[in-house]
C-alpha cells in the first residue's frame, strides 16, 4: 500500500480527524529518544497526534500535583518541540482521579498550576483522564455536586476555560460499553457528560469492551448520540500491559474504514515495548488514509466460521482470505497492510542502535491472587488450539474426564501455568530525566517539592504540596487501564467470542496500598528480571550500556544466512498476532510443529544491528522457544509410551529444529539407564554420602513403581534436575507396600540406626519400617497425584522447573488426573518457597496430616 499524505482521504475533512498514538499503558514508559523517533515516523506516515499519558510515569498519575524540576522540564520541552517540528500535536495528560477532591479550591488550583507549567513549555493541547478510579465521590464532594459526572464536568470545564480553550481530551470513568451503568443509552454518567461538558472538548471511548474485538458503525452511532459528539477512540487492540506473555505484531483490524466519518479520531494505545509497535502504528496510518473496506465480510461471531478462517491458508500464507496482490490506495485490507508494514519494518533491524540496561519486560510482573484450578488465559501465543479460549475459574473440585487428545491436554496445562492475572504495580518511574532510559523513583520519603514555579500561580512560585499521595500508584489487582488494559474477565459478548481484560472493579484510591499475592507459575525466563511482584526496571548507572563485541568479521558484510528476511518477520508477526486470532503461520506452527523456521528466526534475530529493537522482542521470542522446548519434551514423553508414526516424525522435526547448544534445556523422559544418575543427583542435592537410604526414600519408589511419569532435565555437565510423579497415590502406595518397602526394610534394618548417622538417613530408615499405605480420603480425591521435584542449587533459571512441572502435569492430565500434591518437612522453608513458585499452596493450612510434615497441592 503506497504511502500517501493523510489529506488524500476524502473522509478526513479539514484536518479534523485525529489519528495517532497514546502512550497510556501501565509499566515502563518509553524513553525520550523513542518518543522523538515516534514523532518522525508519524510525520512520515501522515499521522498528527500524540497523547502523553504513561500510567507509571510518576508525575502523571501517582504524584500528579508535583511540578516538574528544571531537568524534567528540559526533557519535556524537548519532546513538545520535537513533536511540533514534526507537525504532531502533543497532548499532555494528567490522571488526578485517584485522590482528587473535586470541590477543593486547593486541589483545582494545583491542577491548574501543573497544566500552566506545561503550557509554558510550549504545549497547546491537554487531556484529563478519569479512568480506573472509584466511581464514588468523597463526602465533601457530595455536599457540592449532584453526581460524580457533575464533579468531573465542573473541574474539566473550569480547566478548559482557564487554559484558554485549547485542544482538549477527556477520558471518562465509564469509557466502554461494559462499564456504562446500566447501559450506554441509559447511563446517567455518560448523558451528563454529553449535555454538560463543553462541546469543544473531545471524549475518549474504547468501544464495546476495554479491548474491543470489533468496532461497528452501530456502536459508534449509539455512543455519539449519548455524548452529543463523535468519540475519539482510545484503541487497546495492541495493548499488552496486562500479560507478560503477549506482544501483538498483527495489523490494525476489526475496524472498517467506513467508521472514519463517524469518528472524531483514533489513538492507538499499543505494546509497552516501543520497538514492537511498528506494525500497529504503520497499519493504523494506512487505515486512516482509506475509505473502502477491502476485507471480505465474514461472520466473525460464528465460531465455526472463525475456526475455518484460522485453519485454511492460501498459497501466499494469507489465512482464510483471498487478498488481491494489489489494492487501490483508498482500500484497506489488514493482511495487505501487514505486508506493506513488514516491508518497511525490515529496515529498522539494520539500523545501528545500542541497547541500554538489561533485557526485562516493561510490564509489571504478574501473579494470581489465589491459586486456582485453571487460570484464565487468552494467550494467543501459547494456545495449542485453533482459537483463543478463556477457562472458567471455579473453586469446586475438578471432575472432568481424562483428555484423550494429548496435545489438548498439554494446551490446557499450559493455560493453567500461564498466569494472566494482574499483579501489584512496581516502583514509580521517571522518563523525563534521561534521553535513553527510564529511571526508577524513590518515593518512600514523600514527593519532591523542587518543581518550577509558574508565573500565574496563585500561591507564589513554590510548588503545591501533595494531598493524600504517598508512595506509588494504587495496586490494581483485578483492574485495568481503560486505556491500559489490566483486568480479569467480565461480561463476555457471547460464549463463543471471548475478549480479554474486562471487569468493572476499580483500584483503591490509596497509592500506598500493597497487596500480598501468592506466587503461582509466573513464567519469566529472563535471568536479569526482577523478582515476582515487582516492576522489572533496571537500576543502572547513567552511562551504563550493554556492550556487545562484534564477531571476527568486524564491520564486514554479514553472512547472508544471518540476515533477517521479510519472510522471517512475517512468521514473527503471525506468531504474535492479535488478541483474538493467530496469524496464518502461527496456526501452521501449532498444527504441524514447523519448528525449524522458528529456530532460524530466533538465531537471525540475535544478529540484527538494532539492539534496542532486539531487546524489545527478545524475551517474547525466548518465551516462544520455551514453549517449543516444552512441546519437544512432551512429544518425547508421548513417543516413549505411545509410538504412532506422527509422534516419531514430529519428534524428529523438533529435534532437528532445536539446537542442543542453546541454553534452553528441554525436559527428558526417564529411562531405566538413568537410575544411577538420578540417585547420584538426589544424594548431591540432599548432601548425603555413603548411603542411598535417603534417595531410596525420595526417588526410589517413583523410579521403581511409576517410571513412565518421571521427567529429567540436563545440561552439558549432566543431570541437573528431575520431576517424579505418580498418577494415583492410593495405587502407588499399595504397590509400594508390596513391591518396594519390604525390600528396603531388609536393606536397612532398624538396628542399623546409630547416632553417628545423619538425621535424614535415620528418618529414612524409620520411614521404611513405619510406612503405611493409608491416604486421607479427601486428599486422594482432590489431589490424587504425587510429585517430587528437585533441582541443583546451581540452576538459576526458574523456567526450567516450570517446564519440568508443566510437562509432568500434561502427562498426568492426559491420563485423567487434575490435581497433584507433595509433602515436605514443616521446617523446610526453601522447598516450601520452591513449590510455592510452581503454583502449589498449603493443603489444609494450619493443620498437619503427619507431625512435622506439610502437604502442598495444586489443581490443573
Amino acid at each position: 500500500m503506497t504511502e500517501t499524505n493523510g489529506t488524500n482521504n476524502s473522509n478526513i475533512k479539514n484536518g479534523n480527524f485525529i489519528c495517532g498514538v497514546v502512550e497510556g499503558f501501565y509499566g515502563r514508559p518509553w524513553t525520550s529518544e523513542q518518543r522523538k523517533d515516534l514523532f518522525q515516523k508519524m510525520k512520515k506516515w501522515g499521522m498528527d497526534s500524540y497523547l502523553y499519558a504513561p500510567k507509571d510515569d510518576y508525575k502523571h498519575r501517582a504524584f500528579w500535583r508535583d511540578l516538574y524540576t528544571v531537568e524534567e522540564a528540559e526533557h519535556l520541552t524537548g519532546l513538545i518541540t520535537s513533536a511540533r517540528d514534526s507537525g504532531i500535536t502533543f497532548y499532555y495528560a494528567l490522571s488526578p482521579g485517584l485522590d482528587i477532591t473535586y470541590s477543593s479550591v486547593k486541589e483545582v488550583t494545583a491542577l491548574k498550576r501543573k497544566l500552566e507549567q506545561v503550557s509554558q513549555f510550549g504545549c497547546t493541547a491537554f487531556a484529563l483522564l478519569f479512568d480506573d478510579i472509584e466511581p464514588e465521590m468523597s463526602e465533601a464532594d457530595k455536599e457540592v455536586f449532584q453526581s460524580f459526572a457533575h464533579a468531573q464536568v465542573s473541574v474539566t470545564n473550569d480547566i478548559f476555560q482557564h487554559l484558554g480553550q485549547p485542544k482538549f481530551l477527556l477520558c471518562p470513568t465509564q469509557y466502554c460499553a461494559t462499564r456504562a451503568m446500566p447501559n450506554v443509552p441509559s447511563s446517567e454518567y455518560l448523558n451528563t457528560l454529553g449535555s454538560k461538558l463543553a462541546q469543544e472538548i473531545d471524549i475518549m471511548w474504547t468501544g464495546p469492551k476495554v479491548i474491543s474485538r470489533l468496532l461497528t458503525p452501530e456502536s459508534i452511532e449509539e455512543i455519539t448520540e449519548v455524548l452529543r459528539r463523535p468519540p475519539v477512540i482510545w484503541d487497546n487492540l495492541h495493548a499488552n500491559d496486562y500479560d507478560q506473555k503477549r506482544v501483538f505484531l498483527g495489523p490494525y483490524s476489526g475496524r472498517s474504514p467506513d467508521l472514519i466519518p463517524k469518528l472524531r479520531g483514533v489513538l492507538t494505545n499499543p505494546n509497552c515495548e516501543y520497538g514492537a509497535n511498528f506494525i500497529a502504528i504503520h497499519t493504523l496510518a494506512q487505515w486512516s488514509r482509506c475509505n473502502v473496506d477491502g476485507k471480505r465480510d465474514l461472520s466473525l461471531n460464528d465460531t465455526v466460521s472463525a475456526d475455518i478462517k484460522l485453519e485454511t491458508e492460501t498459497e501466499d500464507g494469507v489465512v482464510g482470505e483471498d487478498v488481491p496482490s494489489t489494492l487501490s490506495p483508498n482500500m484497506y485490507h489488514p493482511r495487505h497492510a501487514l505486508k506493506a508494514a513488514i516491508k518497511d519494518w525490515l529496515g529498522e533491524f539494520s539500523k545501528k542502535k545500542a541497547a541500554w540496561g538489561v533485557i526485562a519486560k516493561p510490564q509489571p510482573a504478574v501473579a494470581p491472587t489465589v491459586p486456582i484450578p485453571i487460570i484464565p488465559s487468552v494467550n494467543t501465543c501459547m494456545s495449542l488450539t485453533a482459537t483463543s479460549t478463556v477457562s472458567t475459574v471455579s473453586s469446586a473440585p475438578i471432575t472432568a474426564p481424562g483428555n484423550t487428545n494429548h496435545l489438548a491436554a498439554l494446551a490446557e496445562v499450559c493455560s493453567s501455568v500461564t498466569s494472566d492475572f494482574p499483579g501489584p504495580t512496581g516502583p514509580a518511574m521517571n522518563s523525563l530525566v534521561s534521553d535513553n532510559k527510564v529511571e526508577p523513583v524513590d518515593t518512600g520519603t514523600g514527593t519532591s517539592n523542587s518543581g518550577i514555579g509558574t508565573a500565574c500561580s496563585e500561591n507564589g512560585p513554590g510548588t503545591v504540596g501533595t494531598v493524600g499521595t504517598g508512595g506509588t500508584e494504587a495496586q490494581k489487582v483485578g483492574t485495568e487501564d481503560g486505556t491500559g488494559a489490566r483486568n480479569q474477565q467480565e461480561n463476555l459478548e457471547s460464549p463463543e467470542i471471548t475478549e480479554p481484560m474486562d471487569c468493572n472493579t476499580t483500584p483503591s484510591n490509596s497509592p500506598s496500598q500493597t497487596v500480598k499475592d501468592d506466587e503461582a507459575m509466573v513464567e519469566n525466563t529472563s535471568t536479569c528480571s526482577g523478582t515476582s511482584g515487582s516492576m522489572q526496571v533496571e537500576e543502572v548507572n547513567g552511562t551504563q550500556m550493554i556492550v556487545e563485541t562484534d564477531g571476527a568479521d568486524g564491520e564486514g558484510e554479514k553472512d547472508k544466512d544471518k540476515m533477517l528476511t521479510i519472510e522471517d518477520l512475517g512468521l514473527l508477526c503471525d506468531l504474535f498476532y492479535l488478541p483474538f486470532e493467530h496469524g496464518g503461520q502461527g496456526i501452521q506452527v501449532l498444527q504441524e510443529f514447523n519448528w525449524l523456521k522458528m529456530n532460524r528466526l530466533f538465531q537471525r534475530m540475535t544478529y540484527c544491528d538494532n539492539r534496542e529493537l532486539l531487546y524489545d522482542l527478545y524475551s517474547y521470542i525466548w518465551d516462544m522457544r520455551g514453549v517449543i522446548s516444552l512441546l519437544n519434551s512432551y512429544v518425547k514423553w508421548l513417543g516413549k509410551h505411545f509410538s504412532p508414526p506422527l509422534i516419531t516424525e514430529s519428534s524428529a522435526i523438533i529435534n532437528e529444529a532445536i539446537s542442543p547448544t542453546e541454553p534452553n534445556q528441554p525436559a527428558l523422559p526417564y529411562l531405566p539407564s538413568d537410575e544411577d544418575a538420578v540417585y547420584a543427583l538426589c544424594n548431591q542435592i540432599t548432601g548425603v554420602t555413603g548411603t542411598s537410604a535417603v534417595a531410596d526414600r525420595l526417588v526410589g519408589g517413583f523410579l521403581t513403581i511409576s517410571p513412565e511419569f518421571c521427567m529429567m532435565v540436563e545440561d552439558d555437565s549432566g543431570l541437573v534436575g528431575y520431576a517424579l510423579t505418580a498418577l494415583n497415590i492410593k495405587t502407588y502406595y499399595k504397590k509400594m507396600a508390596v513391591a518396594w518397602i519390604p525390600e528396603l526394610k531388609a536393606k536397612y534394618p532398624l538396628e542399623d540406626i546409630t547416632n553417628d548417622l545423619p538425621e535424614s538417613v535415620q528418618e529414612a530408615i524409620r520411614y521404611f519400617h513405619s510406612f503405611s499405605p493409608e491416604v486421607p480420603e479427601q486428599l486422594s480425591q482432590q489431589f490424587p497425584s504425587l510429585v517430587m521435584c528437585s533441582l541443583l542449587p546451581t540452576v538459576t533459571d526458574q523456567s526450567i522447573a516450570k517446564r519440568l512441572i508443566t510437562c509432568s502435569l500434561a502427562a498426568l492430565r492426559a491420563n485423567g488426573s487434575f490435581g497433584i500434591h507433595t509433602t515436605i518437612s514443616a521446617m523446610d522453608k526453601e522447598s516450601h518457597e520452591f513449590y510455592g513458585k510452581l503454583g502449589f499452596v498449603d493443603y489444609n493450612q494450619g493443620q498437619e496430616e503427619l507431625p512435622g510434615v506439610v502437604t502442598m497441592s495444586r489443581s490443573f
